[in-house]
């Protein structure tokens, strides 16, 4: 549309107004094109974007743009064709867990991981500065150089390590509860690549 409004001078103002509509707006956000080049004539080609695709998170994208070979045009297809499986089971995986009954979204599995971090960090903090070597009286009213802490440090490091093992424990279900179809479908299709070639290589 905004290449007929550059060709078509009449239309630049409907085309104008149009583009601040609500419609508009919906047209843009759900759809995307890519230049195609036929028989060196560059041409768009529109298509639909899917709800499900909004579930591709940020991170996932990121690991993909600096790990993709960009050696040549043709590396690059196949890097993003090699990637799509694993694009399109993470979304699907990201929209099943919309309608699941207990869920954890990953926006509060990394808030819990900075929070576990963070008493992890707390326990080495009071370690380093409050664990020492001390003359301590034994039970035969002698005294040693022994590893001693104050009680009331010591019974912070275990209300942390308790904290600790709580965000832990949640950690490690909400990787179950949001990764474990990914790991599956990741496994699966390795193992159908390596029999894949293992048949090549017989048949050859």
């Amino acid at each position: 549309m905004n290449q007929l409004g550059e060709v078509i001078d009449a239309d630049k103002a409907k085309l104008e107004k149009f583009g601040g509509t609500d419609s508009y707006g919906f047209y843009s956000r759900n759809s995307g094109k890519i230049e195609v080049s036929i028989e060196g004539d560059i041409q768009l080609v529109f298509f639909i974007i899917k709800p499900i695709c909004w579930n591709l998170t940020q991170k996932s994208q990121e690991a993909f743009e600096a790990t993709v070979c960009r050696a040549s045009q043709q590396d690059k297809i196949l890097g993003l064709l090699g990637a799509v499986p694993g694009f399109i089971e993470e979304m699907e995986q990201l929209e099943d867990m919309k309608t699941q009954r207990f869920k954890i979204a990953p926006e509060a599995i990394s808030k819990i991981r900075d929070l576990s971090t963070g008493f992890a960090a707390g326990i080495a903090g009071l370690i380093l500065w409050f664990y020492k070597y001390d003359l301590v009286p034994s039970e035969d009213g002698s005294y040693d150089y022994k590893a001693y802490m104050e009680p009331e440090y010591y019974r912070w490091i275990v209300i942390l390590g308790y904290c600790q093992l709580v965000s832990s424990s949640l950690l490690l279900l909400g990787f179950w509860l949001n990764q474990r179809g990914l790991v599956v479908q990741a496994g699966w299709r390795k193992r159908n690549k390596e029999n894949s070639i293992k048949m090549q290589v017989e048949v050859r």
